[in-house]
């Protein structure tokens, strides 16, 4: 096995840091990371992720909602679904609970997400130093959704995701205009979605289900 050079573990990890800082979601539309100002202390996140007899097991599910606003045609549209659909195949990360990882959350609840500055998208979104990344445990859902973390210690975790989502169909109008179908949108949604766990001392499962929270990248393409 190869040596790793102080050098080339730098440029590792500033190969990291750069990669993080410019992800591209869906429909190839960047997306940039900042991070906390809060300084994480790697050991902490290290002895918080040591294994244990606990577990953590839930569900990730999205909802879509279609915002309210006017048709070219003129009239008021709403949209939305009361159901919460399960995602498949969504990577499901688990991090200690502490004074950076909350600070990590508010920055992401305050700055992340799409907004509109004179009519040009921003889409600015925190991140995770990446000397923890290394910490940081990650699950994929099955095909109904769920997940589960094995081995985990007593303490207090996020378990957070950024889920995926896909809707197509017709705008219908409302009120005078109820039942009739105004024109058509295809959505393509990333959100932001996490919970706060904690974990007790012994073998039970501890629910960890996840809905969305923020909408971290929205584009939707309208049509008559």
């Amino acid at each position: 096995m190869k040596k790793i050079t102080m050098a080339l573990l730098a440029s590792m990890i500033a190969f990291s840091a750069a990669t993080q800082a410019n992800e591209v979601m869906p429909e190839r539309d960047p997306i940039n990371r900042i991070l906390p100002t809060a300084t994480p202390d790697p050991a902490q996140f290290k002895s918080a992720m040591a294994a244990g007899t606990g577990s953590i097991e839930g569900m990730v599910t999205t909802r879509y909602r279609i915002k309210g606003g006017v048709a070219p045609s003129g009239i008021i549209y709403f949209g939305g679904s009361k159901e919460r659909d399960p995602v498949k195949a969504q990577p499901v990360h688990l991090v200690p609970h502490n004074a950076y990882t909350q600070a990590w959350l508010d920055l992401y609840m305050k700055q992340g997400g799409t907004k509109e500055v004179r009519g040009a998208p921003v889409r600015t979104v925190a991140a995770m130093d990446p000397s923890v990344l290394p910490f940081r445990r990650t699950m994929t859902t099955n095909s109904t959704g769920d997940f589960a973390f094995a081995n985990v210690q007593p303490g207090r975790y996020v378990v957070y995701a950024e889920p995926e989502w896909k809707w197509e169909g017709d705008l219908k109008g409302r009120g005078a205009h109820s039942g009739i179908t105004v024109g058509y949108a295809t959505i393509t949604r990333v959100d932001f979605a996490y919970r706060i766990v904690d974990v007790p001392p012994g073998r039970g499962a501890v629910n960890g289900d996840i809905v969305s929270e923020k909408i971290i990248y929205e584009k939707r393409v309208e049509t008559d």
